[in-house]
């Protein structure tokens, strides 16, 4: 069954992604969106080598050419500021490209700008209330009173996803107990020395400390300290967490109280002068699940939620790719979903959890990370030359 329409739900990274991807290989797409704007909400995300690549492919490469190209994450102990390890992203003649630290919203400007040069734009204000689908058809309702009707649904919005409330309504996410608190900040604002190339990540008891550069010139850090936090007493939703937010003093306090350490002064410091900290609560979905069902499907967070470890933007593209290969060679057949399915079942799932080792444990996690890391380079090397262009389908 040919492929007519495809609607997109969701104008976050993945969807406009999708749509990029979709309306390069000719297939047609709208693309709706629930907030009124681009979102200018989100840290500085981590674009792996392959991440890279599929961007390439987008054509939106060139655009980020002007943020921070990243050879290396550099891992210190935040209990003795010593360096432990490093993982290598710096073989361009194997992966074409290094990593590199973007802020997301001008990841998700990029993307923007991609999109409108092929002459497709993003509808917002556009809350869907209803999914409803025939045997070649799915229909969107709004809560404006307008609809949609495509051939092919896809659920590109998030881990709260509606879309996934349709395709699988008994898989819902569940908080993790970890967060992240994340910031921007001028680098010259921080007398300590700063003894990393590009990204450091500073391990310690409470959690982690990410600091990275976010522009060529490197002017410009990013801070994200992911650690456990109970859940609040009234209901886990987003509202709920941005409320904590109001009390800024309290949470400083708090980072302090966890991260703060006379070996890492620069950690202290930048605690201490951030005007305003993001949490963001990290959620997580049940393993497997349905993606594919009828005219619907699910790619990104709204059908693998990850963690904050640095793959989900790859990840998400990925999934963009893929499914746009096998709506080019499938249609929108049942077949296709299943090997859209198959394909990602175990792919999606490189989720490891922050929690607080305690001390001993603390200290023969930094004796093991050089040989940990010399152990796992290989594999890293070979997952970051993986590309979903090459499998067949």
């Amino acid at each position: 069954m040919p492929v007519n329409k495809v609607l997109i739900l969701g104008g976050g990274i993945a969807g406009i992604a999708l749509a990029i991807a979709l309306t390069k290989s000719n297939i047609p797409v709208e693309i709706f969106e629930i907030r009124d704007e681009p979102s200018n909400i989100g840290g500085a995300v981590n674009l792996t080598p392959n991440a890279m690549r599929y961007l390439e492919y987008l054509g939106v490469s060139s655009s980020l050419m002007d943020t921070c190209e990243c050879p290396a994450i550099e891992i210190f102990s935040l209990r003795t500021g010593a360096k432990l390890a490093a993982l290598s992203f710096d073989d361009v003649n194997a992966y074409k490209f290094r990593a590199r630290r973007v802020i997301r919203s001008a990841l998700i400007h990029a993307l923007i700008q991609t999109l409108g040069d092929l002459n497709v734009s993003i509808q917002y204000n556009k809350r869907a209330t209803s999914i409803s689908e025939t045997s070649d058809s799915v229909t969107l309702q709004f809560a404006d009173g307008t609809s949609a009707t495509g051939s092919l649904l896809v659920g590109a919005d998030g881990v709260h996803s509606f879309v996934r409330s349709h395709i699988d309504p008994s898989r819902t996410v569940t908080y993790t107990g970890v967060a992240s608190a994340y910031a921007f900040l001028p680098a010259s604002s921080i007398s300590a020395r700063l003894p990393f190339v590009a990204t450091a990540l500073y391990s310690g008891r409470a959690g982690s400390v990410l600091l990275s550069y976010t522009d060529a010139a490197r002017t410009q850090l990013y801070a994200g300290l992911v650690m456990e936090v109970p859940a609040p007493d009234s209901d886990l939703g987003r509202e709920g967490w941005r409320a904590h937010n109001k009390d800024r003093e309290a949470v400083r306090r708090d980072l302090t109280t966890r991260f703060a350490s006379p070996a890492v002064p620069q950690v202290s410091e930048l605690i201490e002068k951030v005007d305003e900290w993001w949490l963001r609560p990290v959620y997580k979905l049940p393993p497997s699940g349905v993606w594919w069902k009828g005219q619907s499907v699910l790619v990104g967070d709204a059908a693998h939620a990850m963690p904050p470890q640095g793959e989900s933007i790859g990840l998400a593209l990925e999934d963009v790719v893929l499914l746009t290969r096998v709506l080019e060679k499938h249609g929108g057949t049942q077949s296709a979903g299943e090997m859209f399915e198959a394909a990602w079942e175990e792919a999606s799932w490189r989720w490891e959890s922050v929690k607080d080792k305690g001390v001993v444990a603390t200290w023969a996690r930094e004796i093991m990370t050089p040989w940990v890391l010399w152990f796992m380079q290989g594999k890293k090397a070979k997952e970051m030359m993986y590309d979903v262009r090459e499998i067949e389908i």
